[in-house]
């Protein structure tokens, strides 16, 4: 991200563009772009709004993140609060605290977030997976949905079956489910006089995911901290885009010794940094330590979340390696962690593996570099 007089400049000289012809990665404080975008774009700032024509493909992060205009490609979008305002024509996936669509969507939505809203007027055209503490669907979902969280309300229009996993749906007056609506939860779906259900209504009781999930506030930490990553990550692929690449094939190529190596780096600094600081002689050493560490954890945990969005992109089949494809694997990785870990019970500690296996990798990939070895075998994958 741009500080300063940099950030200035660059929103400055963005404003004077009347259109952009092709985008690469884009940071700074208040990012505003209009016009034709010839390509991907790629983009983070604090204030991230674009609202034109995209050729290709929309990756955006930021505190406040808003899409509108038509999208040819996917949109991926992470931040505190994210607006899907546009015509996607292909997926939307999106990460943040507060997630809306009021645009459409004209192939699968992925969404996860402590709301999760498809205003009234949206479309998806494909699958929708959802997640979040409430969900309220007032849009035209033409392939179903499934969803899990606190609270799901139906006031808008489900082609196909709806499947929940909650502690509290409604479908109210005016919705309409042409196939199942298949609750599984505490309480049975609570349908209200004049909302219409083609299919059968089946509870299964359970307890909501909500109750169920060993460390809450786990789950709410990728997405809710998913802009600041993916600044941070932006940052350091820019820095050290090189190493970057490496220590992600590192934790795909060498999975088991970097999950090792990830537990002992995990462990051990701060015991370290103790013992340093309790002698006269090392404790500006055992204080420096002590500053870094949450720095080493970090990019750790961007090491994994990059690794992550390779190997999804890699399934995909994306494209090449490059520096604007490693921001796109990144924010995949972000997203991927952000849905993995409200899974409940497993996903706590899937998202602790992979960031764990991420800080492992990063050890490995600094002493191979410190030795003078190779750079482990590049894996068939975009990162």
């Amino acid at each position: 991200m741009h500080s300063g007089n940099g950030g200035r400049l660059l929103v400055l000289a963005l404003a004077l563009l009347p259109a952009v012809a092709a985008a690469g990665p884009v940071a700074g404080e208040v990012v505003d772009l209009r016009g034709e975008i010839a390509e991907d774009l790629y983009v983070a700032g604090r204030s991230v709004t674009f609202d034109g024509r995209a050729a290709g493909d929309v990756l955006a992060a930021g505190r406040d993140v808003r899409v509108a205009g038509t999208v040819a490609g996917d949109v991926m979008a992470a931040g505190e609060r994210v607006e899907i305002a546009a015509a996607v024509a292909d997926d939307a996936r999106l990460a943040g605290r507060d997630v809306r669509v009021a645009g459409s969507v004209g192939d699968g939505l992925l969404a996860a977030g402590e709301t999760v809203i498809l205003s009234a007027g949206a479309e998806v055209g494909g699958r929708a997976w959802l997640a979040g503490r409430r969900i309220e669907l007032s849009g035209d979902l033409a392939r179903g949905v499934r969803a899990a969280g606190e609270t799901v309300i139906v006031s808008g229009r489900v082609t196909g079956d709806a499947e929940f996993a909650a502690g509290r749906v409604e479908v109210r007056a005016g919705a309409e489910i042409t196939g199942n609506l298949v609750v599984r939860g505490p309480e049975p779906p609570r349908v209200e006089p004049g909302a219409r259900i083609g299919g059968r209504v089946e509870h299964l009781p359970g307890e909501s995911p909500a109750e169920v999930s060993a460390s809450p506030s786990l789950a709410a930490l990728p997405w809710l901290f998913a802009p600041a990553l993916a600044v941070a990550g932006g940052l350091w692929l820019l820095l050290a885009p090189g190493f970057a690449a490496a220590a992600a094939r590192t934790a795909r190529t060498q999975t088991g010794l970097s999950l090792a190596l990830g537990l002992a780096l995990l462990a051990t600094p701060p015991l370290v940094a103790v013992l340093l600081m309790a002698t006269v002689v090392g404790a500006l050493a055992g204080l420096v330590l002590f500053a870094l560490y949450p720095v080493m954890v970090l990019v750790g945990g961007l090491n994994g979340a990059l690794s992550l969005g390779g190997l999804v992109l890699a399934r995909l089949r994306r494209g090449d390696a490059g520096g604007g494809i490693r921001f796109v694997a990144l924010l995949t990785g972000i997203v991927a962690l952000a849905l993995l870990a409200w899974i409940p019970l497993l996903g706590g500690l899937l998202v602790l593996a992979i960031a764990v296996t991420g800080l492992g990798a990063l050890g490995l990939s600094a002493w191979s570099a410190r030795a003078g070895g190779a750079a482990p075998p590049a894996a068939p994958d975009v990162v």
